[in-house]
């Protein structure tokens, strides 16, 4: 026979390692290390009709906090967000004119004559 003894002795253990060990490796790891299906624990599947996907968008997760959960969303989101947005505009116009990035075409300003 082709080979000798040490090629067929590892020839068979490679196929037995691939085949009873290995395959109960393999499959701990698919089982196991899933990390969509561990994220998504309790999700329901998508559906490849989309009449049955509308659950994704009309869930409101600040229903679970309850009634004030709902309230410190609001202001923030309708209130809070106009001031925010104000001191953020504010900041960047003083480092604009801090470092005197408003007036960078003055190098190439001609003067009045």
């Amino acid at each position: 026979y082709k080979g000798g003894p040490v090629y067929l002795w590892l020839r068979s253990t490679g196929v037995w390692l691939r085949r009873y060990p290995g395959r109960h490796w393999i499959r701990w790891l698919e089982r196991n290390w899933d990390f969509q299906k561990m994220c998504m624990q309790g999700m329901p599947e998508m559906h490849i009709d989309p009449t049955k996907n509308r659950w994704r968008y009309y869930v409101d997760t600040s229903y679970y906090g309850g009634m004030l959960d709902k309230s410190h969303e609001d202001f923030y989101r309708y209130i809070m967000m106009y001031p925010a947005l104000a001191y953020f505009f504010f900041m960047v116009w003083c480092r604009i004119k801090d470092n005197d990035k408003d007036n960078f075409m003055a190098k190439w300003r001609v003067p009045k004559e």
